[in-house]
Order: structure tokens, then sequence, then C-alpha cells
């Protein structure tokens, strides 16, 4: 797809006549809005349930009547599997999940009855899921495959009550499960799954990488953000006790010491000039910290480590600790450091031991950058590392409820104020389509005579001064250009391309 020319397929070009079914949302791209509408006034906050926390022992342990269904608008139930004969859906833990024992796939969709308008997803796929076979590479590589998977699918979510699929391939064409074809075969599989939930009124998203080499090797982004409902950015993660250095795995902004882009503002910033609409993507929390065991007296990042930290004694894994852990460990002697440029959450360590995690302050950071950003809001793993028990005496889903707080209301804390970024957006080199013009100041108004040179005003989509046939993606300050498909005009109250009858341009 050309990074200035909308293509639409046969079927989209029909019901592109029934333009209250469309919205065009901020790229390259007309998205068919199908199963959930979206409001700018509204934000989403997608919680992961971990099913493996019932496992857990003592006050770790976490089972579907433990959520709180206050917090979140939607709720995914981590995980399904693929099967890797029958290349098919199925439960991961069959006693915990079907009728035969917990029956906590129908448990977990029934938390809607609690609440109004909470959609239940169930999540295919996972690290661990995804690593070590071709399975997912050979179903989207078949278009046979594709459609059995596909038809029995929407039987099993149906039959469990789910309200869509959230798709977790741990990464198409990247790792040791994937192949280069699998950046279109992805796209391919995305939208005829797509095409096929949506008259079922089954939602669809994907959990997607953060990393700038996996996005651009797995992601066909203009044609994935045309048909799944929400992007999950996995921003979390982008250090870890596989590196030899001590340092926060979730850090939002650029810091003066970084020298790749493992951070969360690039990689938002990234989806979005790879043609991703900001309004679709959901930026990535963790509720959870990485550890690492120090090697020198160094403890400011990045400090030198020989390897994980200790596993902590309710989630029992090396290089890891939820979030309830590292309150209580705060409590027992570890020193805690803020940032107080506010790039990165805090940083706490006792002796050897080293942890990098959110707290409520850096969460609603995050909250205040997803407003700024226009994105379509917050996803957190998991739901179950936080302390949801009230262990540290600071009550029940501290950052959870923090997260909510911050995203049901447009007026951000100023507790939560962002510093000024120091590198906003991707190179131009790396993205797609490039801007046509330098970073223009945010306070200026949109010109409404046809000039050489647009200047934002702010984010947002704004029509093109010049031609009735094209329009501006405005974001962070930068104009992206676009054409509508031919014989369309760009409908500026709707904010879609429309038919010349119904614009007055």
């Amino acid at each position: 797809m050309s990074s200035s020319c909308i293509f639409l397929p046969p079927f989209l070009a029909l019901v592109l006549s029934l333009i209250p079914l469309l919205d065009l949302v901020g790229a390259n791209n007309i998205t068919i809005i199908g199963t959930e509408s979206r409001q700018t006034s509204q934000k989403v906050v997608t919680c992961y349930y971990s099913n493996w926390a019932y496992w857990r022992s003592g006050n770790g342990k976490f089972t579907v009547d433990d959520i709180d269904v206050s917090v979140c608008t939607h709720l995914v139930y981590a995980f399904a599997v693929l099967d890797a004969n029958t290349h098919k859906m199925v439960a991961h833990d069959t006693w915990l999940d079907l009728p035969s024992g917990l029956d906590n796939f129908r448990k977990f969709t029934n938390l809607k009855q609690q609440k109004s308008g909470l959609k239940t997803l169930l999540g295919l796929g996972g690290w661990t899921d995804s690593r070590g076979s071709y399975k997912y590479s050979d179903l989207v590589a078949s278009p046979t495959l594709r459609a059995a998977f596909i038809t029995h699918a929407i039987g099993f979510l149906k039959e469990y009550g789910f309200d869509g699929l959230d798709l977790d391939w741990e990464y198409p064409a990247y790792s040791d499960g994937g192949r280069p074809a699998d950046k279109q075969n992805f796209a391919t599989f995305v939208k005829e799954l797509k095409e096929a939930l949506g008259p079922q009124n089954l939602l669809l998203t994907s959990a997607v990488s953060a990393a700038k080499q996996v996005i651009d090797a797995g992601y066909d982004i203009p044609n994935l953000a045309l048909y799944l409902d929400y992007i999950h950015l996995m921003t979390y993660d982008f250090h870890g006790s596989w590196e030899n250095r001590a340092d926060h795995h979730s850090p939002l902004h650029k810091r003066d010491f970084d020298t790749t882009d493992f951070y969360s503002e690039f990689a938002a910033s990234y989806w979005v000039t790879k043609g991703a609409p900001a309004n679709k993507l959901v930026l990535g929390i963790p509720l959870y910290g990485r550890t690492f065991t120090l090697s020198s007296g160094q403890t400011a990042p990045p400090a030198p480590a020989s390897g994980p930290g200790n596993a902590g004694t309710l989630t029992q894994a090396a290089g890891f600790l939820s979030y309830m852990e590292i309150c209580t460990a705060l409590s027992n002697g570890y020193t805690e450091v803020k940032d107080n440029t506010g790039k990165m959450g805090p940083y706490a360590y006792k002796q050897s031991q080293w942890v990098g995690y959110d707290d409520p302050e850096m969460v609603a950071r995050k909250a205040q950058f997803i407003w700024q950003r226009g994105l379509a809001g917050g996803m957190v793993w998991a739901l179950d590392l936080d302390d949801f028990n009230n262990m540290c005496g600071n009550g029940n889903y501290p950052l959870m409820k923090r997260l909510s707080s911050e995203l049901a209301s447009q007026t951000p804390s100023p507790t939560a104020a962002t510093p000024s970024p120091t590198a906003a957006t991707p190179s131009p080199t790396a993205a797609t389509p490039s801007p046509t013009t330098a970073t223009p100041s945010p306070t200026t108004a949109t010109p409404t005579t046809c000039t050489n040179q647009f200047v934002c005003p702010g984010n947002g989509l704004l029509p093109d001064p010049c031609d009735c046939s094209k329009f501006y993606n405005c974001y962070y300050g930068i104009p992206y250009h676009f054409n509508c498909p031919s014989g369309l005009r760009w409908n500026d109250n709707m904010k879609y391309c429309d038919w010349p009858r119904n614009v007055t341009c």
C-alpha cells in the first residue's frame, strides 16, 4: 500500500455507500467501526487476567472472583492456545477453564452482569505458546487452515459468551516461531477474521510489540489498523535480566543515557507514523517490576548486573516481582529512588537486589500521555499483579484505581505533569509517511487559505485547504498528508472521506 494513497478492496467500496458505518480515524486507511463505536471523550482500560494466577499460593492466589470490574472497560482472559495439530483454538488449562472443571471461561464472561458495557475477550497465544513452533506461521499461511480456524473460533467465543478475540502471537516473522512471509499472511488472517467476527458483533484486538525491529519485520500496520478494533502496545519489558545492566523496563520518555528506542513514547509515535490511528492504540502499563542482581556498588540505571533478581515469595519467578511484592519490599528495607524528570517510574534496591517498576504517580503520568496523544486508552499486564488484597495498606488495586480514575477524566491530575519529551517523533527515515513540514508551533491556527505550508493547531484530522481530496493527520504538531480514495472528498464534519455530494468544498 502506498504511503499517501488509499486502495479499497471491492467489499469496502460497496460498504462505503453506508457512510454511517464508517469512520476515518487518523491514518492512511478507512476503518469500519463494526462492533464497537469509539468516542474521543472516553478511554478504554483493558485488563489482562492470567488464569495461572489461580495456582499461586497464599496472598498471591487470584481467581476470577477477585476481579474488580469497576476499574476496567475491557477484560482479556489469558490465554487460550493454538493446537499444533488441528490449528484451532483450545483451552490451555481445561480444569480451570471448562465446565468439566471450574468453568472459569463462563465465570469470566458472566462478570458482564456486574457492570453495564463491560467487554470480555479471550486472549490467544502469549509468550510461551508462541515459542518453539511454527504453528502460528503455518496457520496464517494456509487459506484452508485460516478458514477452519475462523469458523471454529466464532463458535468457541459464542459458546462461552466472549465479546471478542485478542491475538497475542509473539511475534510474526520474528524469533524462533516465525518466517518472513508472516508479515503479509498475518495481515490477511486479521482481515479475514474481522470480516467474519464483525457481523457476529465480536471484537478483534491484538497485543503487539513495541520494539522497532519486531514491528518492521512482522506488522503490516496500515492493513492491521484497518481491521483491528484496538491495538494493545506491549510497552514494557524493554529491559530485563537478559541484559547485563539493571534498568527500568518501561520508561515513558527517552532518558539522557538511552542509546536505543526502548521507551513507550517512541513506540506509540512509531506505530502512528507507520499508519495506525492514534485512537486505536492502547498503551501498555505494567503492574510488575523487572529485577536484577547488582554486580557493583552502583544503583542508578544502567547499573552493572550479574543476572536476574531473586524470585518473589508469591510469583516465584526470578527477575520478576508483582507490585504487591514490591510494595511489601518497600516496607522491609528497600530504598526507593524516584525520577524527578518523570521519564520513568521509580526503582528500589536493597544490598544486591534491584527492581524497576511503575507506582501510582507514574501510572498517572502515562494516563496523561494517553490523553495528550489522543490514544484509545491504557492496557495493563496484569490484574493479578496489583496489590489486589491490600497487603500494603494503600487500598485494593492502588495502580488500577489510579489508572481508571485518570482515564475517566479529561482533566488529568496536576501531579501527573509530563516533562517536555526529548524525542517526540521517530526519525522521518523510519516512518511512513514522512511529515510534510518541520515541527510547527502547536499554538498556530489552522490556515484558512491555500498555502504551501500547513501548520497543525494540535492533534487530529484536518482538511487540506488546497485540495478537497486530501487531508492531514496532525500528530504531536507534525502534519502527515493523505489522499482520499479516487472520487471521494474529505468531509471535515464527519472526519472521513465521503461522496462529493455530501461535502461542501
